[in-house]
């Protein structure tokens, strides 16, 4: 199918359960991942965010900003916002962090890191988020006030598994589904939430769930691949399997044993 009748499938209307926007290739902005314009705040503060299905908190630079790194777009204010609002210690949202987050006079504060050693810390928040055509309010996020490790976005779209993820916040307007298609560079990719933007006729492979894993974590049950079948098989200790994370720039498989 070409990409160009994919990305027309995907456009949805405001009002529909289904939503959709655009994915840059972050190749223009010094970074080899996939970014998608996100609209933060009311007036909307937009920010080009990773497209990542390897984590759960979306997270953005915030002021005032203690430590961070430049980004392509004007750092987002919360003062500037009249939906911000912060999360409280006792919150459902806040508690969803587990050990990633700690109490201060009575506001959350996370503490995300990455396995390429980057990392996000600030506060959680809500504030409604502008995902192509579509407004929804009151998405938790992290306001990063020390960021680190990072070229040129303004943080990222946790798409994971996890309760916090920019998915599951969505509840019934996703219905879990998202889909997406990313190209090389000059073609138009674009990325999908909600079962109406799934193309007919489209190729799919079945998700599974580790349950001695990370909980963000997709792993898929096959590839078309020329590697072995084995390599995707996950045992009773959870070990194997391969993991989908559009946020890890190199695809790696492990050293057959000899």
């Amino acid at each position: 199918m070409r990409v160009k009748t994919l990305a027309q499938i995907l456009i949805t209307e405001p009002n529909r359960s289904s939503m959709s926007a655009n994915v840059e290739y972050g190749a223009l902005f010094g970074t080899l991942e996939y970014l998608v314009r996100v609209g933060i705040g009311n007036p909307p503060s937009y920010q080009y965010m990773v497209v990542d299905t390897g984590s759960d908190l979306p997270w953005i630079q915030c002021q005032p900003c203690f430590h961070c790194y430049p980004q392509f777009d004007p750092i987002y204010d919360p003062k500037q916002s009249s939906s911000y609002s912060e999360a409280s210690c006792e919150s459902t949202k806040c508690q969803f962090l587990g050990k990633y987050h700690s109490c201060e006079n009575q506001q959350c504060k996370y503490k995300m890191s990455y396995g390429d050693g980057s990392s996000s810390a600030g506060l959680l928040a809500y504030d409604t988020f502008r995902f192509g055509n579509t407004k929804v309010s009151s998405i938790a996020f992290g306001c990063g006030h020390q960021n680190e490790g990072f070229v040129n976005s303004g943080g990222i779209l946790g798409l994971g598994r996890g309760d916090l993820s920019f998915l599951n916040q969505l509840g019934g307007k996703s219905a879990g589904i998202f889909s997406y298609c990313l190209v090389e560079p000059g073609s138009e990719a674009c990325i999908g939430i909600g079962d109406e933007t799934i193309a007919n006729g489209a190729a799919w492979i079945p998700i599974m769930y580790n349950p001695r894993a990370d909980p963000s974590y997709y792993y898929l049950e096959n590839m078309v691949v020329p590697i072995p079948e084995q390599a995707f098989q996950l045992n009773y200790k959870g070990q194997g399997g391969v993991i989908l994370d559009t946020g890890t720039v190199i695809t790696r498989f492990p050293r057959a044993s000899r």
